[in-house]
């Protein structure tokens, strides 16, 4: 099988399609080679990127990452006034984007990109915008996918690989094709991002950074097992208190129409998606408990 027997859509959005169920997994189920290039580099962009790259791996495929340092306006300064070496500013924001695994699943794809990345199946390198002594941060959001008879897939839009952007943004892709009327945009895509790897863009700096390479082994690298029989996420997910002295599980929860929404021609900074992120857990906490403690209290009634 290959990308042609594949019934595509010209365009996915979030709230409308299930991203990996009706895109990701399918293509990659049928691809060599993931070529990804995405907004912030994070333990979470990490786990969201293993959706569907089982089949990938079962293929004997491989895959290219660019991402960017999540840079806080701290770290920015302290580049811009010389205040210490840029690779080591960007290097101690990339270890602080290394969170705790939060529960089995995220330790088991982590595990898996770390067993990747130690075989040389994933690379990836980081990116960001050079102008004189000042760094600015890298917005790309392009995806090339190859398959076994080189058909290409080409992807571009404002979705990050983020559980975040999966599930809780509105965000969209629009897809092109390599057999199609789309071969020259495919192929000016592919360019793009080979340009971008080589390090062959103006104004772009694409490095690797193999001390961060080293910490994500260090960190989540459980056992050598290339397991491509890991399913897709579970219909129960895990919080935890801040104590972490109890884990919580609860089905998914379905937010009323008028939940407040950030409006969809609003573009949120990567800082402030992490805060919104890191906000939406302690809510979803909060409101478990209160959730359980109803449903004790309508038990004892």
């Amino acid at each position: 099988m290959s990308f042609l027997e594949l019934n595509l859509k010209t365009e996915y959005r979030s709230r409308r399609d299930d991203v990996i169920k009706d895109f990701y997994n399918p293509v990659l189920t049928q691809a060599i080679l993931y070529k990804r290039a995405v907004g912030f580099f994070s333990s979470s962009a990490l786990v969201a990127m293993s959706a569907g790259i089982c089949g990938l791996i079962k293929n004997g495929g491989s895959i290219q990452m660019i991402a960017s340092p999540h840079l806080s306006q701290e770290d920015l300064e302290a580049i811009n006034y010389g205040f210490k070496r840029r690779d080591e500013i960007i290097t101690e924001a990339l270890l602080r984007e290394l969170k705790t695994p939060q529960g089995i699943f995220e330790e088991e794809r982590l595990n898996l990109l770390s067993n990747l990345i130690a075989v040389g199946r994933l690379d990836f390198k980081i990116a960001y915008l050079e102008d004189g002594n000042t760094v600015g941060m890298f917005h790309e959001k392009l995806g090339v996918i190859y398959d076994k008879e080189d058909n290409i897939i080409a992807f571009s839009g404002s979705m990050n690989e983020s559980a975040n952007a999966f599930f809780n943004n509105y965000e969209a892709i629009d897809v092109f094709t390599s057999w199609t009327h789309d071969s020259d945009r495919v192929a000016r895509k592919v360019v793009a991002f080979d340009s971008l790897w080589k390090g062959n863009e103006h104004g772009v700096k694409v490095l690797n950074f193999p001390d961060v390479t080293k910490e994500i082994l260090r960190r989540y690298k459980v056992n050598d097992k290339i397991d491509t029989t890991l399913d897709d996420p579970p219909p129960e997910e895990s919080f935890q208190n801040e104590d972490e002295s109890s884990t919580i599980k609860t089905n998914i929860v379905e937010l009323p129409e008028n939940f407040p929404a950030v409006p969809s021609n609003v573009t949120l900074r990567d800082y402030q998606i992490t805060a919104i992120d890191e906000w939406a857990k302690k809510i979803i906490v909060v409101y478990l408990i209160w959730r359980q403690e109803q449903a004790k209290l309508s038990r004892h009634w």
